[in-house]
């Protein structure tokens, strides 16, 4: 957590800065992807490095993925629904961190951490491409 925590001040700012022209067909598809990879790697790691450099991988897609898809669903909501549509957007993080712990235990414990990293990548995988469909 150090580590992803490091990263995100280090680089958040000059990465946003960067991708903020990006059209969202290539942002939100390249954020989920690098999430995706390193959560799927998790599966695979072994040792200290090898875990940090999936750490890396998966906060490279947080930096590239959530400024650009609250950007976007600010940008696609009409103006008059546009507080409502955010409020939508926040609301889906907090059912998913209520959400995924309790999943994510109950995978773990019946079904093993390569299980639960696999089927991260999976759904991860499913992500990546309904996010290549997004269209301005």
């Amino acid at each position: 957590m150090t580590l992803n925590t490091v990263l995100i001040l280090l680089l958040e700012v000059p990465i946003s800065t960067k991708t903020a022209t990006w059209r969202p067909s290539r942002l939100l598809p390249l954020g989920a992807a690098f999430a995706t990879a390193g959560y799927a790697a998790m599966a695979f790691a072994e040792g200290a490095l090898a875990i940090a450099a999936t750490v890396v991988l998966w906060t490279f897609g947080e930096m590239i993925l959530f400024p650009g898809s609250s950007t976007y669903v600010a940008e696609t909501s009409a103006p008059a629904h546009r507080g409502a549509a955010m409020g939508l957007y926040t609301m889906s993080f907090g059912l998913a961190a209520t959400i995924a712990p309790l999943l994510g235990t109950q995978v773990l414990d019946r079904f093993g951490a390569t299980a639960l990293w696999l089927g991260a990548g999976g759904v991860g995988s499913v992500s990546v491409l309904l996010l290549s469909r997004v269209r301005r």
